[in-house]
């Protein structure tokens, strides 16, 4: 952990992501219990939302960083008392144990690769239309279980070995759950073969992976899914008829219920840092897509794309078959289909989440519904709920697990 304050330059890098994961871990650690370096960052993020879009940084190239472990705690660190650090109280939230309390500003910024799972086993499903999805298996033990497997759906732009991801397969593994995470469409190291991509409502390929688990033996399915595949996992789980009856329950983290909702909130001024991001990461999928796809798909004059309305309706929409990004938002948001769930559900939406409007927190339907819990944390950001402890394990990791092995105890 580093005991010094980290200089202004390494924190502008921190919040631009440009620090290898190696140091952006002892950054987060840091972070965690020092006040005085959370509110520079906080500043700092504000600071790079009113620029992000001055000029096309879109060209970045992270491959250009480079460090010298060796020289880094004494060139960029500056002295400070140890004193200084202290560790900050969790707020009191309704639920078993508490996500760390930071600034929600932190805790989107505060994901780094530090997780190391051991090797991963990599599987192929070739697809009915020519495509194909890439999972990730871990088992309990050295052989599949065949009787409870966890099968876990990443959020927009992520994939299958996310420091999340790679957490909750972790944490399934030590409950003695198989488990499996999966890559959406063109999420994996290998481009997929079709102009269409993934998005929100794309339960088909969510269906394909869970028949493949049955068909490999599994009894029981518990779904995890983080941001987006939260939504995803929520709306298989409501509109899926009929679901299948291996699967068990649904849990899911910083899901934007009402994509429009979302949308709305990441286009305003001060969630521009998340949206570049977003957008940044987007184009190198897209440049890709109009190499191969030219007749379909063109990023001339991308960097005048601001937000996912614009987006959405230029890319999302009609490479999947929807009118409009309004018209996918309305189809692909779960918020219609939380009624239908016939299972066990957890939803949990901390309330300092800066991606989610009002809408995204369907408090009624929890009220009526017998088997779907929604959970408010008064912290925890966009899918950044984090727990002090030795391993680097995080709240919602252990929350989805605590989940599960409860029902399982029933």
């Amino acid at each position: 952990m580093i005991k010094h304050h980290p200089k202004l330059e390494l924190l502008e890098s921190y919040v631009a992501g440009e620090l290898p994961a190696s140091v952006s871990i002892m950054i987060a650690a840091h972070l965690e219990m020092c006040p005085k370096c959370q509110q520079q960052i906080t500043e700092l993020t504000a600071k790079a939302a009113d620029n992000c879009f001055d000029e096309d940084t879109f060209a970045f190239d992270e491959s250009e960083i480079q460090f010298d472990f060796d020289a880094f705690i004494d060139d960029v660190t500056e002295d400070t008392s140890i004193d200084e650090f202290v560790e900050p109280e969790p707020q009191e939230v309704k639920v078993a144990d508490t996500p760390y309390c930071l600034p929600q500003v932190l805790c989107n910024l505060q994901r780094s690769n530090w997780m190391n799972l051991g090797k991963l086993s990599r599987s192929r499903i070739e697809l009915e239309d020519g495509d194909f999805l890439d999972l990730d298996w871990s088992l309990a033990g050295s052989q599949p279980c065949h009787k409870q497997l966890v099968i876990v759906s990443h959020g927009l732009e992520g994939h299958s070995r996310r420091p999340y991801i790679l957490g909750t397969l972790r944490q399934a593994n030590r409950n003695g759950f198989d488990a499996l995470s999966w890559n959406f469409r063109n999420c994996s190291d290998e481009p997929n073969r079709l102009p269409r991509m993934y998005h929100s409502g794309a339960t088909e390929d969510l269906h394909r992976v869970v028949q493949h688990a049955i068909a490999c033996g599994y009894q029981q399915i518990h779904l995890v899914g983080y941001s987006m595949g939260g939504n995803l996992s929520l709306i298989y789980a409501g509109r899926e008829k009929p679901l299948a009856e291996q699967v068990t329950s649904v849990c899911a983290f910083s899901v934007p219920c009402d994509l429009r909702g979302s949308a709305e909130q990441l286009a305003k001024k001060r969630n521009r840092i998340f949206m570049w991001r977003f957008l940044r990461d987007l184009r190198v999928k897209m440049t890709e897509k109009a190499q191969r796809f030219p007749e379909l798909v063109s990023v001339t004059d991308y960097k005048e794309i601001r937000n996912f309305q614009q987006f959405d309706d230029r890319y999302t929409a009609p490479l999947h078959g929807f009118d409009s990004a309004l018209d996918y938002w309305a189809k692909s948001s779960c918020l219609p289909y939380l009624a239908e769930i016939g299972i066990p559900a957890l939803l949990v939406n901390a309330s300092d989440d800066p991606f989610l409007s009002a809408s995204c927190y369907p408090t009624e339907i929890a009220d009526k519904h017998p088997s779907f819990q929604l959970e408010i944390p008064a912290s925890g950001g966009h899918v950044g709920f984090i727990l002090n402890n030795r391993d680097r394990t995080y709240w919602m990791e252990k929350r989805a697990m605590q989940f599960i092995t409860g029902l399982s105890a029933k």
